[in-house]
């Protein structure tokens, strides 16, 4: 709340939510700056308002493009935070983002146990969310979870064969 104050603030006024930012920059350039000091949700506020506004800047940062042809894995932090973001103000509507957001904390939380940055139920959240837009490899991961099991959830065959059925006959699904 501190550091807020300091930025930038969320006021409502007469029922409508009102943005300033003292430093006078654009809401491009405060939702940057949010952005570097990892305040994510407060800069998906600002971009959103730039993107409404019809700011290119903001369109070319909130594109997925970036993730194309990108490898599994775990996502460099620049790339983490803006899938984040994209997914915050896109409401989820972008199946790549959504699997590679789900992918980095899979990976975390495989290699470490006591990761915070997410549960395995926020990780199978974004895979089915990917899923329900059709991203196979979201199908295939999903089957593998539930084959295994992450974290503490409990490895369930039931559902690790319904997610692989998902994935029909595509040659990228190794399962």
């Amino acid at each position: 709340s501190g550091f807020l104050s300091k930025l930038g603030v969320k006021d409502t006024l007469n029922g409508t939510d009102l943005f300033w930012n003292p430093d006078g920059s654009s809401e491009f350039e405060f939702a940057e700056k949010l952005n570097g000091a990892c305040k994510l949700d407060s800069a998906a506020e600002f971009y959103s308002r730039s993107l409404a506004r019809g700011n290119d800047s903001a369109m070319r940062y909130l594109s997925s493009d970036f993730l194309d042809g990108r490898p599994d894995g775990i996502l460099d932090e620049d790339s983490y935070r803006r899938c984040y973001i994209i997914n915050k103000v896109t409401d989820g509507e972008y199946p790549l983002v959504s699997y590679h957001l789900a992918n980095h904390f899979e990976h975390n939380l495989r290699g470490n146990p006591s990761f915070k940055g997410a549960s395995a139920t926020k990780v199978v959240e974004l895979y089915k969310k990917a899923q329900s837009k059709g991203c196979i490899r979201a199908s295939s991961r999903l089957g593998l979870i539930h084959q295994n099991g992450l974290g503490r959830m409990s490895p369930n065959i039931s559902k690790a064969i319904r997610a692989y059925k998902k994935c029909g006959k595509d040659p990228d699904a190794l399962f």
